[in-house]
């Protein structure tokens, strides 16, 4: 009897050092299920510092973008009324004038004959008779001058100037060209892979150079046939309030708006991993429990450093992660970078 006790209590050993071995003393005294790493299979990770960025709502446009230059569709001409000379003229090249601006003055030929004739009349005077009638000769010219003024005809830049104070000028002679400002519009070389999704009427931002603000305008149509050497056609783009200070010969870019898509769900494009092979796109976004969480995604429009999201649907604010999501595994923990 005695040696089968002993032999149930050797076999029951083991058995209890199985069961010692399987709990541990919690900091209450309760015994708990130890947590080993390698009872349960898994390792433990460390989190990854990656960086993160928030989805946004914001206004997106597809832009064809073209080079380009300002032209002018009219330029308008000050010409001499009659023969005679130019008196006055206050105008350069390059200078901005407003609409009814005087710019310069003409004497007639025949007025500005009898002028000088009574002046010399005056000068040749010796007796005090010859000298009361060179008075009333220079008065009565003077009163009988015949002059008209160079007044500005529009608002605009003065492109040419074709005579010079003193010059005597003939009936009808050029004396100066200025554009108006409403005359000048932009004239882009678009490439001819963007003409079928060009249409009339497409709003545009033109940035010329020199010039920080761009202006606003629209597309008004093509101005001829496309150049088979650089492989770009001539568009016009009418400017929708033109400045006051512009004027042809500026050279500069037009974005022109194809589509707009207004207040929709966009991610930075480093958030955007593309898998060449299949074609797919994905988001990793970070979960309430710091974990990754992969997303197939579906994108639209992008424009500068965003992309629309069109599926699935995700809201504003949810963190996605730009940098340091190559190899994460899905639910693996991660850490913002400070």
């Amino acid at each position: 009897m005695i040696r089968n006790r002993i032999h149930v209590a050797l076999l029951a050993s083991p058995l209890l050092v199985v069961v010692a071995c399987g709990q541990s003393q919690s900091p209450g005294g309760r015994d708990e299920p130890a947590r080993s790493a390698t009872a349960s299979g898994e390792t433990p990770t460390e989190a990854t510092q990656v960086t993160v960025a928030p989805l946004r709502r914001v206004d997106l446009a597809e832009t064809v973008t073209a080079p380009g230059e300002t032209v002018a569709l009219v330029a308008q001409k000050l010409r001499a009324p009659y023969s005679g000379s130019v008196t006055r003229l206050n105008a350069v090249v390059g200078q901005r004038v407003e609409r009814g601006e005087i710019l310069g003055t003409i004497v007639a030929r025949d007025s500005e004959a009898a002028l000088e004739g009574a002046e010399q009349m005056q000068a040749d005077a010796r007796t005090a008779s010859e000298r009361a009638d060179a008075k009333r000769a220079l008065e009565l010219a003077r009163r009988s001058l015949i002059s008209s003024p160079l007044v500005a005809t529009a608002r605009g830049v003065i492109t040419a100037v074709s005579t010079a104070e003193g010059d005597r000028v003939s009936d009808n002679q050029d004396i100066l060209t200025i554009v108006a400002s409403q005359s000048v519009q932009f004239q882009a070389s678009v490439a001819q892979s963007d003409l079928a999704r060009i249409r009339s009427g497409q709003k545009a931002l033109v940035k010329l150079s020199g010039n920080e603000a761009p202006i606003s305008g629209h597309v008004k149509g093509l101005l001829g046939a496309a150049d088979v050497g650089t492989l770009t056609a001539p568009l016009r783009i009418d400017f929708d309030q033109a400045p006051r200070w512009i004027a042809p010969g500026l050279f500069g870019t037009a974005e022109i708006e194809i589509q707009s898509h207004d207040q929709v769900i966009a991610a930075p494009q480093a958030a955007v991993l593309r898998d060449d092979l299949n074609g797919t796109q994905r988001l990793a976004l970070v979960s309430p429990q710091h974990q990754v969480h992969w997303v197939e995604v579906q994108t639209g429009l992008a424009e500068g450093d965003e992309v629309e999201i069109l599926s699935p649907e995700l809201t504003a604010g949810q963190a996605v992660i730009v940098s340091g999501q190559i190899g994460l595994p899905e639910g693996a923990p991660v850490q913002e970078r400070p």
